[in-house]
């Protein structure tokens, strides 16, 4: 079966630049009206049988006003012979000026399958800078505010941002959509963003962007909320350690149904006995494109699972500098599904890389797992480990397959 993990986030650049294009009215006479184009570049990652795709599909594209039965909008657009490398695609969509007046979501047909579920639209942070536009590129004006005189007096609504005569979005103007910036957004704190929202659900989520900066906070996750960064350089959340093996001592606390991306979490533990990065108490969220920094504390922690299974891919992950140093600690029957991680544990007296016990079994897939006393530790854990560097020593009960050492030299499990 064929899985198609698209890249929203290049999808709606274009039809959020429209949308913010025409709220400002300042006349600017020199100006020439353009035309903005209604397609957008929409790029995906096609899976055949777990592994990037490679040769050329035949993709059709229908958008519907919800995640699941609801109203198609527009037509269908359908492209034949589209070329896909290393499970990359990209194609040009067009479903006209009016496709985006509310929540989208997009469904994606790879020959005669169908995928599911569909996918919710959402924007683009590079959208909520657009830069504002001239009088006379505005279309639809009333003709008694087209007539060139400056006695015009304004107000800004709900939303919105008044600087003389210029209006501008404030935060973002979607729904289900709420800005977390240093200025300009919606709130200037993760925590109170995620508070704001009270009817999140499967058929109603919600994304919570956070734009560059370092958020000096604690974050507890909610349920049918992304939490998306500008990247993992650009959105830092910071907090520090506490002295109890709890959410307490956590930067960030998961939840299930929920997903934390693009972004780093980093804890300082300095002066505490814990410090946590990701705290996961009976909660599996997804954990994509994520640097966690952990160090300072007595025991420094980079992800905590208690019968948890959150998706972890793409993750780095570092826990260093105290006596004990865990990368991902998984306890009480965690399964949490493991890929393209690097986990590093080090300059402690003890460092695991990954540590599992009271039947807690991961499966690892194409990582990097270092740790000086134990790259992977299992007491009364099964984990699989495939096509995986395990750098440090490593304990009975794990299944590998393609395993191989810090010196690329293959080894077996014990």
């Amino acid at each position: 079966m064929r899985k198609l993990i698209p890249h929203l986030f290049t999808v709606l650049v274009t039809l959020l630049l429209v949308g913010v294009g025409q709220v400002f009215a300042r006349p600017q006479p020199n100006a020439t009206p353009t035309a903005l184009p209604t397609a957008f570049t929409y790029q995906g990652q096609l899976m055949d049988a777990g592994q990037p795709a490679d040769g050329s599909y035949d993709l059709t594209f229908r958008l519907y006003d919800a995640l699941s039965g609801g109203t198609q909008i527009g037509n269908a657009v359908a492209i034949s012979g589209v070329a896909v490398s290393q499970g990359i695609f990209t194609v040009q969509l067009d479903f006209g000026s009016a496709a985006f007046t509310d929540a989208r979501y997009l469904e994606i047909q790879v020959g005669t399958t169908t995928l599911s579920p569909r996918q919710p639209i959402t924007p683009v942070p590079t959208a909520l800078y657009a830069a504002s536009v001239p009088w006379s590129g505005v279309t639809g004006v009333p003709a008694d505010l087209a007539d060139g005189d400056n006695d015009t007096t304004y107000s800004a609504g709900v939303g919105m941002a008044l600087n003389g005569t210029t209006f501008r979005a404030q935060g973002s103007p979607y729904a289900q959509v709420i800005v977390v910036a240093q200025s300009g957004g919606d709130f200037t704190s993760i925590q109170a963003a995620l508070d704001s929202i009270t009817d999140a659900s499967a058929s109603k989520p919600y994304l919570v962007y956070v734009a560059p900066g370092v958020y000096a906070e604690r974050v507890t996750m909610k349920a049918y909320v992304t939490i998306e960064g500008a990247g993992q350089e650009a959105t830092i959340i910071r907090g520090t350690g506490g002295g109890s093996s709890n959410a307490s001592s956590a930067t960030v606390v998961g939840a299930s149904n929920a997903t934390l991306r693009n972004l780093s979490v980093q804890n300082d533990g300095s002066g505490n006995s814990f410090a946590f990065g990701i705290y996961n108490n009976s909660s599996s969220p997804a954990i994509s494109h994520v640097t966690v920094t952990v160090s300072g504390g007595t025991a420094n922690y980079g992800i905590v699972n208690n019968s948890s299974s959150p998706a972890i891919s793409h993750v780095t992950v570092t826990a260093s500098g105290g006596t004990y140093n865990y990368g991902i600690a998984n306890y009480n029957s965690s399964f949490p599904p493991i890929s393209h991680v690097t986990v590093t544990a080090s300059g402690g007296t003890y460092n695991y890389g990954i540590y599992n016990i009271s039947s807690s079994s991961p499966t690892i897939r194409d990582s990097a797992i270092t740790g000086s006393t134990n790259s992977i530790y299992n007491n009364g854990g099964t984990p699989k480990v495939v096509y995986s560097m395990l750098n440090g020593p490593y304990t009975s009960g794990t299944t590998c397959i393609g395993i191989y050492d810090a010196t690329f030299a293959p080894v077996g499990c014990p």
